[in-house]
């Protein structure tokens, strides 16, 4: 079975290529899907952004 690859452009716009790299041995570990777990670092990031904006736009 062929192993999905890792856009490293796409990767290191949002998530440092180590962070992604990490990630990856974590899920190779576990015999998981990496999706889950950047799906999971996008909603921790959009969480810290989304706040910031709403008060810069209410200043």
């Amino acid at each position: 079975m062929k192993r999905p690859r890792i856009n490293q452009t796409y990767v290191g716009i949002w998530m440092p290529i180590p962070l992604a790299q990490r990630i990856k041995e974590t899920a190779d570990a576990r015999e998981s899907d990496m999706s889950k777990f950047i799906r999971a670092a996008v909603r921790e990031k959009l969480d810290r952004v989304t706040p910031q904006k709403q008060r810069k736009e209410a200043a």
